[in-house]
């Protein structure tokens, strides 16, 4: 019922909405979360502006929208206009089990995780080409982006470019799709270890360049002063 409560804003002042919505999963397991919804201008024919039209309800929502941990911005376009959710998460499963893009993209969206996998399934059917009375959201488009620091062990996307998993939706897309991605929680260990060593090397070295320079400016200017000195010890300094 709360999620129902956070996101209903969606349906009633972004009706016919496109949204984008990108998940970025972090070496470190953090993951960076960002969601572009787009509405017509059109909306707002009453308000002074799309900004004031879409803030009336964002305002109103906005303790469930805190309690979800996600800011925003309404950014003003001349044709369309723009809300920007974004939060940044701790923990993979914890993201996508809290994630704003599942309440109108499925019944839902789960990250499950053992000993040696992490698992992100869908349940029910998609949304988004339902007849109007099924859905809980009037979203006509989405397109779903999660950036991987490793390949997935498994994934049924649409697109898969390098470690970038995208699924999208229309009007004309099966109601029977779904979303599963597997990632290899060891793959995610080693590639963590990796990362971490070759930044421990990098301030290493930067540590060393820097004392090597610091020695190097010193040996400098003692070779100036020894070289001023014997040319004062020997009456050649003009003054």
């Amino acid at each position: 019922m709360k999620r129902k409560i956070l996101f209903i804003l969606v349906l009633v002042i972004l009706s016919g909405c496109s949204v984008n919505a990108n998940i970025n999963i972090n070496y470190d397991y953090t993951v960076d979360e960002k969601i572009n919804i787009a509405f017509s201008n059109l909306a707002a024919v009453n308000y002074d502006s799309p900004k004031e039209y879409a803030k009336s309800y964002l305002d109103y929502y906005n303790p469930a929208i805190n309690l979800k941990k996600y800011s925003y911005e309404v950014k003003e376009g001349k044709d369309t206009s723009n809300v920007l959710f974004s939060k940044n998460t701790d923990s993979i499963c914890d993201s996508i089990n809290y994630s704003l893009f599942s309440q109108y993209l499925y019944d839902d969206i789960k990250c499950l995780e053992d000993e040696y996998y992490i698992e992100i399934k869908s349940s029910g059917e998609q949304l988004i080409s339902q007849v109007q009375s099924k859905k809980v959201f009037n979203v006509e488009e989405l397109v779903l982006n999660v950036e991987l620091p490793v390949e997935a062990e498994e994934n049924n996307a649409d697109i898969v470019s390098e470690n970038v998993y995208t699924w999208k939706y229309d009007q004309d897309t099966s109601v029977n799709k779904d979303i599963y991605l597997k990632i290899n929680k060891s793959n995610l260990k080693s590639n963590k270890e990796t990362i971490e060593k070759q930044k421990e090397t990098k301030e290493m070295t930067e540590k060393i360049f820097l004392v090597l320079s610091i020695f190097t400016i010193i040996a400098i200017l003692l070779i100036i002063i020894f070289s001023l000195y014997k040319k004062y010890k020997n009456n050649k300094i003009e003054y």
